[in-house]
């Protein structure tokens, strides 16, 4: 008996098969390195605010250190007289702003020149001989210059106050540190994830270019407003955490300063009047590498969020 048999010819995939499956594999590619490049870069935003709050709890310390230690002074007749009228609680608000200046320069020129007032001339503050010693033999750039500001954080988080021991691993974050060049010297400072030195921003804002300008406008709006500041400061307008009763901004006998009486304020604490809600904190360029832009990281944003809980 014969039995039929069939034979089965094996063909390969058509061109159109073949496109379809290379765009189908295309797509899933596109897909996977979308997903990943966000992960990604979430881990980098994650990893660099874990620094950053770090390094906030940190300077925070430090701040409160630097203040209870001011008000524990004796305030110098020069400020009492020449700056405050006379007024010692003035006074005393006066002097803490300038002992936070000098315990946390913004640059290279606040750290080396101490604290002077121009009517006359007269220097009321030494510099701290610890910063002139690590800074050594430097360029100044006036200002408000960024590398110098990474620096001056450095090397304010590394100073031990008033029972604040601080070891190396204090001042590394989960990115390390970099070595960067500014002034004719090389220094180390701390980095975000994305390589860029971390800032300290004290006060003024920075106010050198259009986008600083518009950058320090919206944060000064940002932070004298709730949650920042409580809606009963917000609307009394005091909102200086140096200066919570507002001796600067009133009860001035004879009128508020003014010309070279101002100037001489002005020069002493660092900032302009009225009152802001004057709180360092660090800054990150964010993920794009530039400063002054919508993704820079504040360090006060994190400490609002984790008094909430988030």
């Amino acid at each position: 008996m014969q039995i039929a048999t069939t034979t089965s010819l094996r063909r390969g995939f058509s061109l159109i098969e073949l496109l379809v499956v290379i765009a189908i594999i295309s797509v899933i590619a596109t897909i996977a390195t979308g997903v990943l490049f966000r992960v990604r870069a979430g881990a980098e935003i994650q990893a660099t605010e874990t620094t950053m709050r770090k390094f906030d709890s940190l300077l925070q310390q430090q701040v409160k250190a630097v203040v209870d230690t001011a008000r524990d002074d004796t305030v110098p007749p020069i400020v009492i007289d020449q700056l405050a009228r006379g007024n010692k609680n003035r006074g005393r608000v006066i002097w803490t702003k300038m002992k936070l200046r000098q315990e946390f320069p913004q640059n290279f020129g606040e750290a080396l020149n101490g604290i002077n007032i121009p009517f006359p001339s007269t220097l009321i503050l030494r510099r701290k001989e610890n910063y002139a010693r690590k800074l050594g033999p430097v360029t100044v750039a006036g200002g408000f210059n960024a590398l110098e500001a990474a620096v001056m954080l450095t090397e304010s988080l590394a100073e031990s106050r008033r029972g604040i021991t601080i070891t190396d691993g204090d001042t590394r974050g989960s990115a390390g540190t970099a070595k960067i060049t500014v002034g004719g010297r090389e220094f180390m400072v701390a980095q975000d994830n994305w390589g860029q030195p971390l800032v300290l921003i004290r006060w003024p804002w920075p106010t050198s270019t259009p986008a600083q300008v518009a950058f320090s406008s919206a944060l000064a709006s940002e932070l004298n407003a709730p949650p920042y500041v409580s809606p009963e400061q917000a609307i009394s307008g005091k909102i200086d955490p140096v200066d919570p009763e507002n001796w600067l901004g009133q009860g001035w006998n004879g009128g508020n300063p003014a010309g070279n009486e101002l100037a001489n304020l002005t020069a002493a604490i660092g900032h302009p009047l009225p009152a802001q809600n004057y709180a360092p904190f660090i800054l990150s360029a964010g993920p794009d590498k530039v400063l002054f832009t919508g993704d820079d990281i504040c360090s006060f944003r994190l400490r609002e969020l984790g008094k909430r809980g988030n």
